[in-house]
């Protein structure tokens, strides 16, 4: 079955962060978490891989499904307001899982997009 995994950072986020406190983070990840349920599937697996980085899994999802799913989201974080200033960006990646690469490079060759 194909399988697919959409990343997602948020720029400037972080202990080094220049424009939000860490009250203002926790709100962004809250808000975030809330946004990514909303848009995906019940059988999408999201979390918070890091501390500015969130993982979909996206299983029976071909890559070109997956790309349009990113698009939605995006389009979906743009719109929203978040109540902070400035409005967050974000950096999203998508790539699809080759059936003979091990877990590791699959998340190796997410990493370098």
């Amino acid at each position: 079955a194909p399988l697919s995994l959409l990343s997602i950072s948020i720029d400037d986020f972080g202990e080094e962060s220049k424009h939000y406190s860490q009250k203002m983070q926790v709100y962004i990840l809250k808000t975030l978490g809330g946004l990514i349920t909303s848009l995906t599937r019940e059988s999408d697996v999201a979390c918070r891989y890091d501390n500015n980085h969130f993982f979909i899994l996206l299983s029976d999802t071909p890559e070109e499904n997956a790309l349009i799913l990113e698009d939605h989201i995006r389009e979906a974080f743009e719109k929203h307001d978040f109540g902070v200033i400035p409005k967050p960006t974000f950096n999203f990646s998508t790539t699809h899982f080759h059936y003979k690469e091990s877990p590791e490079t699959f998340l190796k060759r997410l990493e370098a997009l």
